[in-house]
């Protein structure tokens, strides 16, 4: 199931926030944005969880277009199988990392386990240091369901 962006251009006004960005992600492989305050990380992942309609360019999941600028298609967000942890803590600040991973994903129609992609031996007072492939089970914390 490949998510490819191509093209993808989001502007507020005159000013660009996303400008051009491509990128495809096979399964089983992940991605970091990395880059400064203010270059498009937020507004390019928000495209792609459908917060945000793309003036330009496409996003594709599995072959289904999920957004194309020039032709108006917007799959809605709750259509799109993707679930979105904002980068500030304030929303749910007294949730652990994992918790906050999985929360989305209590609303969602397949109930995977984000913990299975941190290894929980590698902790600190419930927070990890590292994020690999590990073990659910390993979890301190029961299933929000």
């Amino acid at each position: 199931m490949a998510l490819i962006v191509e093209g993808l251009i989001k502007r507020f006004g005159s000013v660009a926030a996303v400008d051009g960005v491509s990128f495809t992600i096979e399964p089983g492989e992940m991605l970091c944005l990395l880059g400064p305050s203010g270059c498009g990380k937020t507004n390019t992942l928000r495209c792609v969880a459908g917060l945000e309609t793309p003036d330009a360019g496409t996003i594709r999941l599995d072959g289904q277009m999920l957004a194309d600028g020039a032709r108006g298609i917007l799959v809605p967000p709750h259509r799109r199988r993707f679930g979105m942890v904002f980068q500030s803590y304030a929303v749910w600040p007294h949730l652990m990392v994992c918790e906050n991973v999985r929360y989305p994903l209590r609303f969602g129609s397949e109930r995977e386990t984000p913990c299975a992609w941190f290894d929980w031996r590698s902790t600190r007072n419930g927070f990890p240091i590292s994020c690999p492939v590990g073990n659910s089970s390993a979890s301190p914390w029961p299933a929000p369901w």
